[in-house]
């Protein structure tokens, strides 16, 4: 394999690292339980997708970069800290856009699944991962978020005063 395969994955695994952040702060500011229980199922399956990555890499005689990686949780620290300006409680601004984020970082999982699956289609490297349940798993994950992200996204623009004074 080459480095541009090692920039990639590793630039996945920082990804995970800031997308751990986001689920764990989300559960931990969620006032639904059904929210909340999505967001540390969340955490869980990145904890074992970040594991599988760093596995992944050293299958393919890759090196994990613990640069990258602490970049990865630095950003993830820098991101929260700047979106929890905004309020990390419901019906905050931040915390929509941290939804929004691990939204988009969910899409890129399964962006990352599916470049992984062709590889392993192509080649004797990964045939063993189910890249097929983890595509499949990062949709479901992905349709899940998007009710949390329109809900929060309807607390945020349709109950701000200012917002419902300009429309009457």
């Amino acid at each position: 394999m080459n480095e541009k395969l090692e920039s990639y994955l590793n630039k996945h695994l920082a990804g995970a690292e800031s997308g751990l952040l986001a689920a764990t702060e989300l559960a931990s500011t969620a006032e639904n339980p059904a929210e909340k229980f999505f967001f540390l199922g969340l955490r869980d399956s990145i904890v074992r997708e970040k594991n599988l990555l760093a596995e992944m890499i050293a299958e393919a005689g890759l090196d994990v970069s613990t640069l990258r990686r602490a970049g990865g949780a630095a950003a993830g620290h820098l991101g929260l800290w700047r979106l929890s300006m905004d309020g990390a409680d419901p019906g905050e601004l931040g915390r929509f856009e941290m939804i929004e984020m691990l939204a988009l970082g969910i899409h890129g999982k399964r962006l990352l699944w599916t470049a992984m699956h062709s590889i392993a289609l192509s080649s004797t490297l990964w045939r063993r991962h189910d890249f097929a349940k983890l595509i499949d798993d990062a949709s479901q994950q992905g349709a899940s978020i998007e009710i949390y992200r329109t809900e929060a996204a309807q607390l945020v623009f349709l109950s701000n005063p200012t917002h419902e004074q300009k429309a009457t």
